[in-house]
């Protein structure tokens, strides 16, 4: 069971795997998430390089360089990601992008396997929607790792994902 962080309004962050929280970069930069989950890894996909996080001690940042565009090569990330996920393990970590919609969720997708992970995370942060670039790199990623496709793929789980009235705007 996964814990959803709100106040009213919008949804805020959330509690994916045991110390693996998924957030937009708003959240990331709140001195009293970061402290009220005790977060010491930061992984920041936002594409922006220059933030600035709350000071804290232990407070490691990871940047992840890459924009939110299908032809992005999210797949050269995510090794190095789950190697800093699990080398954070004992501790907690935050994984953002701007708005924690694309990028992020397709990062900790990843590291927690794709087709084990897909219903969990849609179900804590129901409005994600990674790009389609992103679900491919995902799809090869599993493939590569010689995972089977769950029947979370079910017609269902696809439409949740790309449901239009979730586009951008």
């Amino acid at each position: 069971h996964v814990t959803c962080c709100t106040a009213p309004g919008p949804i805020l962050y959330q509690l994916v795997s045991v110390g693996l929280f998924l957030s937009d970069l708003d959240l990331a930069l709140r001195l009293s998430v970061l402290t009220s989950r005790n977060i010491t890894l930061i992984i920041n996909s936002s594409g922006l390089e220059n933030v600035s996080y709350p000071l804290l001690d232990g407070l490691q940042v990871l940047h992840v360089p890459i924009q939110d565009q299908p032809h992005t090569p999210l797949r050269q990330c995510f090794d190095h990601v789950a190697e800093q996920i699990t080398q954070n393990q004992t501790r907690t970590t935050l994984v953002h992008c701007t708005a924690g919609r694309s990028r992020s969720p397709a990062l900790i997708m990843a590291c927690l396997k794709v087709s084990a992970s897909v219903k969990q995370v849609i179900e804590q942060r129901p409005f994600i929607r990674p790009n389609a670039g992103f679900w491919r790199q995902l799809m090869d990623y599993e493939r590569m790792h010689v995972l089977q496709l769950s029947p979370l793929w079910s017609s269902q789980t696809k439409n949740k994902l790309f449901n239009p009235k979730w586009s951008r705007k």
